[in-house]
C-alpha cells in the first residue's frame, strides 16, 4: 500500500509516521528529507542550485552554504521560482524511484502538501488535522516558539479546506497519542498487517 500523509506544522505527522514505522513495518520517505538529498554535491539539485545561483554558493569543502543559498533566494523571488521549477520534478522522481523500490508493504510519503496531478500515484491520502490552537500550543510547549513566530509559520500554511480537499481520509488528531494510534488501525485494519 502506497499511502501520502501531510497536515499543518504541529499537527502531529510525526508521532502518526512513528507509529506507522513501529507497528506497521512502514518505509517512510520524506519529501523534504529527499531534496535534501538532491542537493549532496554532484547531485542534481546541487548542479541546478550551482547553475542558477554561481559557485558563490559552493564552500571550500564543496557542498552547498545552505545559509547563502537562503539569503540569495529570499533577495529574488523569481530565482527562487525557477529553483522550484528545476526542483520539484527531481524530487517527484526520486521519491518515485523511491516508492517503486520499497520492498515494504507499506510505503508511506511525508510531504507539506500532495500535488493533485501527483494523486494517482497513492493508494490513500492522509490529512493530519488538529484545530489551530491545539497546534499552536504544541508548537510554543514543545519546541519554544514564540507566539508570534507560530502565528508567522502558520500563516504561510495552506488553509484546512485546501488540505482536506486534497484527502481521503482525515486524521483528526485532538486527543492522545493512543487515541491517534487507535484511529490508524481502525483505518489499516484489512489493508495492511501489523508488524
Amino acid at each position: 500500500m502506497r499511502l501520502g500523509i501531510f497536515g499543518g506544522v504541529g499537527s502531529g505527522k510525526s508521532v502518526a509516521l512513528n507509529y506507522l514505522k513501529t507497528a506497521y513495518g512502514a518505509e517512510i520517505i520524506g519529501m523534504d528529507e529527499t531534496a535534501h538529498d538532491l542537493y549532496e554535491p554532484g547531485r542534481e539539485g546541487f548542479l541546478a542550485v550551482k547553475e542558477l545561483l554561481g559557485p558563490s554558493v559552493v564552500r571550500e569543502d564543496g557542498t552547498l552554504d545552505r545559509g547563502r543559498m537562503a539569503d540569495l533566494l529570499y533577495a529574488d523571488k523569481e530565482k527562487l521560482a525557477e529553483l522550484n521549477r528545476r526542483i520539484h520534478p527531481l524530487v517527484y522522481a526520486e521519491v518515485d524511484r523511491r516508492m517503486e523500490n520499497s520492498a515494504a508493504e507499506l510505503t508511506v510519503v511525508e510531504t507539506a502538501l500532495p500535488s493533485a496531478d501527483r494523486k494517482e500515484k497513492y493508494d490513500e491520502l492522509w490529512y493530519v488535522f488538529t484545530p489551530a490552537e491545539i497546534r499552536r500550543e504544541r508548537l510554543m510547549r514543545d519546541r519554544g516558539y514564540s507566539a508570534e513566530r507560530v502565528s508567522e509559520i502558520m500563516a504561510k500554511q495552506p488553509a484546512d479546506d485546501i488540505y482536506a480537499e486534497l484527502s481521503d481520509w482525515i486524521l483528526k488528531n485532538d486527543g492522545t497519542p493512543e487515541e491517534l494510534k487507535r484511529k490508524i488501525d481502525e483505518r489499516l485494519e484489512g489493508k495492511v498487517r501489523r508488524s
